[in-house]
């Protein structure tokens, strides 16, 4: 099995080695992912109504969609880049290594739930879908384990961007996930 192993660096960010090909690949998604073309059904599991009252949740709206656009649009544009650095690790036969700047940290952190969201959302996933043991020859199963995978992605990055504690200076994928 491999393991994602995130070293912090000096900057907040983080330093990931050992990305195994399964999940280049899933990283590669994220641009399609976060892409201005989404449903308007993935558009709304991004920003739902707060209210029953259709003219207070057009204000809503109107208020709180551009800059929440935005943000995913600059988080995207960030991913992109940093990808672009993405290289094959020496150390560890054809999987690859990828530093993400302290600076570009929340980004990574907002693209990879965003990305966790549209999953779901274009995959109509459910709690029972998430939470429960699906045969691997469920239809939504390939959808689950790339959700799970970002969600993993997404806790090693808050991890590393954490106050460094003296006990834990490299953190690990979970071990329980195997591919």
């Amino acid at each position: 099995m491999t393991e994602i192993r995130a070293t912090r660096r000096l900057d907040g960010g983080a330093n990931l080695h050992g990305i195994p090909p399964w999940c280049v690949a899933l990283l590669s998604e994220l641009d399609a992912l976060l892409g201005p073309n989404q449903t308007e059904r993935v558009k709304q599991r991004l920003c739902p109504d707060p209210t029953d009252d259709p003219e207070a949740n057009r204000e809503w709206e109107r208020l709180v969609h551009p800059d929440l656009f935005a943000l995913v649009a600059s988080s995207r544009q960030i991913v992109r880049a940093d990808l672009k650095n993405l290289e094959v690790d020496p150390d560890l036969s054809g999987n690859c290594r990828l530093s993400i700047r302290g600076e570009h940290m929340s980004a990574w952190i907002h693209a990879l739930n965003t990305a966790r969201l549209s999953i779901s959302e274009h995959n109509q996933l459910k709690v029972e879908h998430l939470d429960g043991e699906l045969d691997l020859e469920h239809p939504l199963m390939a959808a689950v384990a790339r959700v799970h995978a970002l969600g993993w992605l997404q806790q090693l990055l808050i991890e590393c961007s954490m106050p460094e504690s003296e006990e834990e200076d490299e953190l690990e994928f979970p071990p329980e996930f195997d591919c």
